[in-house]
């Protein structure tokens, strides 16, 4: 795991903040919740986000090892390369989409791991 700085996008604009990645490949990272203003760092949870356009995958989860397990997850897959720096996720395939809510549930919930 290792320890950068990311940008992300928040409703006062960006704001650079610490972030770790699950593996040095990673085109995910994970931090803390921002809240709402002006991103301000509160301890509600963690945050896994894409690293090039800053927008926030999942929020919320409840530790920093469940926000690592589902951003290992999905890392690696190089269809977060068709979201690009401007954050469009329209050809994100939805198949993808469906997949990390399902895992973050399974996680927030203590289910078993599915294999997608």
């Amino acid at each position: 795991m290792k320890k950068i700085n990311i940008d992300i996008q928040t409703v006062g604009g960006y704001k650079t903040i610490e972030a770790w990645l699950p593996n040095v490949n990673s085109r995910l990272a994970v931090h803390r919740t921002t809240s709402k203003i002006a991103g301000l760092i509160h301890n509600d949870g963690w945050t896994v986000t894409h690293i090039v356009s800053g927008v926030a995958v999942n929020r919320k989860m409840r530790t920093k090892a469940d926000a690592l397990r589902l951003a290992r997850a999905f890392a690696n897959r190089t269809e977060w390369d068709l979201i690009g720096e401007d954050g469009d996720p329209s050809d994100f395939p939805r198949s993808i989409r469906r997949a990390i809510v399902a895992l973050a549930e399974n996680i927030k919930y203590d289910r078993p791991l599915v294999r997608f």
